[in-house]
């Protein structure tokens, strides 16, 4: 594998890896939000 190709794969796992963990942060907030809000009605 070249010197390019072994950079551009690792990028794109980071990346992979960014939007995962940002989408589990939403889903954990999306759960401790939402007891609270509802408890707040």
């Amino acid at each position: 594998m070249s010197v390019a190709a072994a950079a551009g794969a690792a990028v794109a796992i980071s990346a992979g890896g960014a939007a995962d963990a940002g989408g589990a942060a939403r889903t954990a907030g999306e759960n401790i939000g939402m007891p609270a809000r509802r408890s707040a009605f």
